[in-house]
Order: structure tokens, then sequence, then C-alpha cells
């Protein structure tokens, strides 16, 4: 017969150092079954085998095993180059075989991947192997079973990242699965929804010489939080213009990303922290100096932190500057044991802030649409035995709605940063005007008639304290600190909210202000004015010689004195 597989005019010898074969030749000797092929092959129909002149069927006459053995049903009779084997698609007039590895990744186009490979060894019953990666369809993949390939969905289909052959491959068999990569725009028209994965594309591989134009919002039908990671877009890489008004939904960001961002780069959003004075930076009373708690209710460390006892001298509280105030803040609230005193029921020993009811009226507590919040505070304690359990809590301005909370201090003089998240309480009376909306406590030592299960709302009052909480005033000399209180909106914590000095100060000071040289006259009343507006009207002191103070409002009253003379003036209106 004539010779089937003339390689044409263009052949160039020259440009191969292995032969370009369209096809080859065997001779039968009437007892041999398998040939090898100069060639991969992939399956049966890939190649048509002539003997004798005669063309054999594939698959009933002949196999393909392994890629590159032909294997015969019955052998070939005995005759020269009596088996005729032509390699179809091979018409390319310069095609040349490949040695195994000789083409590397940088020798593909853009628009051609690896292929990936899972090998699995059968074990005669399971008809289901996992894969690498989610084929889109049947007919993305290669599947082949000790080298024969299999079809689908006759011999196997595709189910999500596996693999489900009609029936289980023979023990041991190998079973090959390769999956197609080719990703061109005549052969690819549309991307199915999750095709495209992180294992699809390496690192760094897409880069903006790739991309045709821009990436339009119709490109990109959504993007959730999980599918960009940290510092994967580049600064200045999205303008406004490539984002389309309203694209972007709240329920895109993560609660607290957008706060961080904005607390990095000096843009707070104002009054996220409904804590007054939580880094402890302002003293207008103590100027730093100790005192001792006393039973009064009515006594101040620093700015608008109250500090209590049912027993008079059994801590004492300080403004702390020293050194040991952890990183990013200047100042703490330092409490130190004065004894080892044992507390009875009834005692409870304690600090705590109330917090305005006009500055928290957004949470709508006592509402079905009630907001969580979460309290982060840092602390650092000395003289006890670690790790302990603290206790706090939240209630509101008859004590009659009360969550008990408790945190862990893992290691003595370290310190360490908490957070206790809450979900709004959707009953009881929260005030929501100038009156007391919440008080935050930190337990130094409280008794069973103020205590109840952590974690958890409760109508009974007064029962805002944590059972079991380690006793700060049950051992002489053991120390507490606390700085960076912030009590915000939401479940997830963002940094803390520093504001301006002045800007604390002033807060401070519509509960708290004073003057230390204001003038009076004997003649008549000089009007003095507040420095803010101050809550409500307020309580004025001052240590000028004899005469009055009247007309006091809430910016300010009228001084008289039996002689004209200068003093100090005091106002306070705290909740």
């Amino acid at each position: 017969m004539g010779y089937l597989g003339a390689v044409g005019p263009a052949y160039d010898p020259t440009r191969a150092t292995v032969p370009q074969l369209d096809a080859e030749r065997f001779s039968g000797n009437n007892s041999a079954v398998a040939f090898t092929l100069s060639r991969q092959v992939l399956s049966p129909t890939d190649v048509d085998v002539i003997v004798e002149n005669v063309r054999q069927e594939p698959i009933v006459a002949y196999s393909i095993v392994n890629g590159s053995t032909l294997t015969f049903t019955e052998a070939p009779q005995t005759g020269t180059n009596n088996i005729y084997v032509i390699y179809r698609g091979s018409g390319m007039s310069n095609y040349a075989f490949v040695p195994d590895g000789s083409i590397s990744y940088a020798k593909l186009a853009n628009n051609i991947r690896q292929f990936n490979v899972d090998n699995f060894t059968a074990n005669g019953t399971g008809q289901t192997f996992t894969l690498s990666e989610t084929p889109a369809t049947a007919n993305t993949v290669i599947a082949a079973i000790d080298g024969v390939v299999q079809t689908a969905p006759s011999n196997y289909n595709i189910s999500g990242n596996t693999i489900i052959f009609t029936s289980a491959p023979a023990a041991s068999a190998n079973v090959t699965v390769r999956h197609l990569g080719f990703r061109t725009t005549s052969t690819v028209t549309a991307l199915s929804a999750g095709s495209v994965t992180a294992t699809e594309i390496v690192d760094g591989a897409v880069t903006n010489a790739k991309l045709a134009g821009s990436i339009t919002s119709d490109k990109i039908s959504s993007v959730n939080g999980a599918s960009l990671l940290a510092n994967t877009i580049a600064v200045n890489t999205v303008s406004g213009n490539v984002i389309v008004a309203n694209t972007v939904s709240n329920s895109a960001f993560a609660t607290g990303t957008i706060e961080n961002y904005l607390r990095s780069q000096t843009l707070d959003f104002g009054m996220r922290n409904r804590i007054i004075n939580g880094a402890m930076r302002i003293d207008q009373r103590n100027s730093g100096a100790s005192i001792n708690n006393d039973t009064s209710g009515s006594q101040f460390s620093v700015d608008r932190w109250l500090v209590y006892g049912t027993q008079s001298a059994k801590f004492s509280a300080q403004q702390d500057s020293s050194a040991n105030t952890v990183a990013g803040f200047t100042s703490s609230l330092k409490i130190t044991s004065l004894s080892s005193y044992s507390v009875t029921s009834s005692d409870l020993f304690e600090i705590a802030q109330f917090i305005e009811g006009n500055n928290i009226a957004d949470l709508r507590w006592g509402t079905a649409d009630a907001r969580p919040v979460t309290l982060s505070f840092w602390v650092r304690s000395s003289g006890l035995t670690y790790p302990a359990t603290f206790g706090g809590g939240l209630t509101n301005n008859g004590n009659t709605r009360n969550y008990p909370f408790t945190y862990t201090i893992s290691s003595a003089n370290t310190w360490e940063q908490k957070f206790v998240t809450i979900a709004g309480d959707t009953t009881g009376t929260w005030l929501t005007n100038n009156g007391r909306g919440i008080t935050v406590i930190f337990d130094l030592g409280s008794g069973s008639d103020w205590e109840t299960t952590a974690n958890a709302w409760n109508g009974t009052s007064s029962k805002f304290m944590p059972t079991g909480a380690t006793s700060v005033v049950g051992t002489n000399g053991a120390t507490w600190y606390v700085t960076g209180v912030q009590l915000e909106e939401g479940s997830t914590p963002t940094s803390f909210e520093y504001r301006h000095h002045t800007t604390e100060l002033q807060l401070c000071q519509r509960y708290y202000s004073f003057s230390d040289l204001a003038y009076f006259s004997s003649a008549t009343g000089v009007p003095h004015y507040f420095k803010v507006t101050m809550r409500a009207t307020p309580t004025v002191t001052s240590a000028h010689s004899g005469g009055s103070i009247s007309s006091i409002s809430i910016d300010g009253f009228a001084g008289y004195s039996s002689g004209n003379d200068a003093a100090k003036w005091i106002a306070v209106i705290e909740l």
C-alpha cells in the first residue's frame, strides 16, 4: 500500500533533533501482542491501526496501555512492516515528537495554564474520588483507569469536586484524572459561577498588563470579604470612577474594618466611645494624688470614675503615669488594697462610670431593636494568684436591668487587653435624657447580695456582679490597674478612640468644673460663666470671703462677697 504519512513539502529536517512522525510501522511475528509507540496517546481512538491493509476496530481489536503501548486482542500475523499506526491530528508538516518534561511553563502561551493531575489507587469497592479542583463539567477532565480513557457520562460523572465512576475500578487499579485548563476567548465565552478559584490563578500571575482595559461592574457580580485577602489590592489602584454609585453595600464590610482604617489614618468618627476619660488622662480633683475610698457614693478619683465601698479605706485610687503604663497610653487608674478584708454578703467595692442617657439613646435599649455593644479595656494586676477571674457589670438607672460579666487576667504585672460583647437589652427602662443611662462597673470585691450568674441579662434588683470573682480588697497590697476603657456599638471591637485632650477635658467639665482664681465683688453680683454648658444646674461652692452665690444655671452663676476678693469656685453635677 502507499505511504500515508508523508510530512509534506514544508518539512525541514534541521528544525528538530527527533524524528517528526505522523505514522510508524511494526512487524508482526504471530505471537507478540504489545508494541511500544514513539508518542504518548491518550485514547485508542487517537490512532488508526491497520494490519495487512485492514483497519482495526479501536477497543475491540486493540487498546492503549499507559499511553504508550499498543496492545492487540490477538497477535498479528507474521510480516514485515505489516502493522501500520497513523496518529490522528498529525497533518501539520512540522509536528515533532516532544519528550516528557521538555516544555517548561514559560514556553506556554498566557492562555494555557498547567494541567493538574490527580492520581488514585482504587480499592475495588469505591466509586467516588475527591479531586484537587472543581471541574466545570465532566468534559473538562480526562479520566483513565490503568491508561484506558473513560467516557462521560457512560463511565463517570462529576459532582462538585468529586468524580463518580459508574462501577468501582478494580482493586489496585491506577486512576488518573487530568484537569483541562484552556482559557481562550475563542473557546470560552463565559465562566460559570465559582469556576475560577485561588487554585486556578498562581500568585502574581494576573498583572495590570494582562487585563484589557478596566474591570467594570458588569464583569464582577459580587466580591465578598473572603474573596479579598489582606493587602491584595495595591495602594491607589482603585479610584473613584471604578466604583459605581451604590455598588458597595454596608453588608460588604465587616464591622469595625472602616473604623479601624480611618483610625489608622487619624480620621476618627466622632464619639464611638461612650466612656469619657477612658484613658484616665484627666484628673481635675486630685492632680494625681492618691485617695482612699469612702462610703459616700460621690467620691471620684480621675474624672468621671466613681470610687465606692460599703466600708471606708479598704483601697486607694490614684492616677498612675509611671513607666509601666501600657504602650499607647500615658495614664492608668491604679487601685491598691489597703488590707486583707473579707467581704460580707452585703459588701461592695467598685469603681464605676455613669454614662449620660443622651449619649446612649442610639443604642435603643429597652426596645426590640436594641443594639449590641462591646466593652474593651486594658488591665494589669499584682499580688494575687494567676490566672484569676475578675468581674464587672452593666446596669440601668434603677439597677433593675443588669448584666454581670467576667474576664481573666492570665499573668501578674502584665498588661492584657480584654473584650466583652454584650447583646442589647430589649426590655427594661433605659434613660435617654440627661439622667443616668448606663453604669459601667468594675468589681474590686463584692458579696453575695450583689452577685448572680455571669454573661446574661437579669431583672433582679442590684444583681450586677458575677458570682465567684476575685476580690482585690481581700489581699493586702494587691494592685489592679485599668486604662483604655471603651464602650461602643457593635459586636466587633475597634481600636481605642483617642480624642483631643481639650475635647476630653471639656467632656469632663460638663460634670465637674472649677476656676482657681475668680473675682468676687461686694458691690454687685459678678457673673461667672462655666467653661462648658453643664449637664444640669450644678452645686457651686466657693472659698470667697462671706457673701453668697446666686442665680445658678447650667451656664454660670452670680457671686457676691463681703469684700472685693478673688477665690476658687467649684461646680459639680455628676450623675
